[in-house]
C-alpha cells in the first residue's frame, strides 16, 4: 500500500533484532499462507484495491477493474490468484494477487505488510506450478517506488530476455529457484 505503519515496521525490526538469525526470526513468526484461484466478488474487490493502491511490490503498475478480473478468472487461458497470509501476531488477510493470461504474468502485487518474509517467493513458485505452463513470461515496469519487486523474477529462476521481459522455463534446473520459499508454510492451496 502507499504507506506502511511506521510503528508496525519498528516493532517487526525489534522482534527481528532479538532473533538469532533471519531464518530463526522467520520461523518464529509461524507464517501460514493460503493461495487460491479467485472466484468471488469480495476477493475481486480486494484484488482490485491491491492493484490500485500498491506501489512498492507491483511489478507493472497495471490496474485491473473488478469486471476485468472476473472476465480473466472465467477465461480458459487465464488465472487470477489470491494470497492470504497469517502469522503468530495477526491474520493479514488477502495481501497478494497475481494474474496470468496466455502464458504471461500480467500482474503481480503484494502488500508491504508481508514483504521480507519470503512469502513473495512462495507465491511466485505456486503461480508457476499452478499455471501448468512450460514457459511463462513476466514484465517488470520500473517505477520510482517499485524497487522491492524488481528482482522477484530473477530470484525465482526467470532469465532476462529483453529489456524488462523475463522468461521462466519449467524444464530448467530447479535448484536455484526461490530459495526463500522453503521458509514459508503454504498451508492450503487451491488451484
Amino acid at each position: 500500500m502507499k504507506g506502511c505503519s511506521i510503528g508496525a515496521a519498528q516493532g517487526g525490526r525489534r522482534r527481528q533484532a532479538q532473533a538469532v538469525d533471519e531464518n530463526s526470526y522467520i520461523a518464529s513468526l509461524q507464517i501460514t499462507t493460503r493461495i487460491e484461484r479467485a472466484t468471488t466478488k469480495a476477493k475481486f474487490d480486494r484484488i482490485e484495491e491491491l492493484f490500485r493502491r500498491t506501489t512498492q511490490f507491483n511489478a507493472t503498475g497495471r490496474v485491473f477493474t473488478v469486471p476485468q478480473l472476473q472476465e480473466l478468472a472465467a477465461a480458459a487461458n487465464a488465472r487470477v490468484f489470491a494470497l492470504h497470509v497469517a502469522d503468530r501476531f495477526a491474520d493479514h488477510g488477502l495481501v497478494g494477487a497475481a494474474v496470468v493470461a496466455d502464458g504471461e504474468i500480467t500482474g503481480l502485487v503484494m502488500s508491504c505488510r508481508v514483504l521480507g518474509m519470503g512469502i513473495e517467493h512462495a507465491f511466485v513458485q505456486h503461480v508457476l506450478e499452478a499455471s501448468g505452463a512450460k514457459q511463462i513470461t513476466a514484465t517488470i515496469v520500473p517505477t520510482a517506488r517499485n524497487i522491492p519487486v524488481r528482482n522477484i523474477y530473477r530470484d525465482n529462476g526467470f532469465v532476462l530476455e529483453d529489456a524488462n521481459v523475463w522468461r521462466w522455463n519449467g524444464a530448467q534446473d530447479d535448484s536455484n529457484r526461490g530459495g526463500e520459499a522453503s521458509r514459508v508454510l503454504v498451508s492450503d492451496v487451491s488451484r
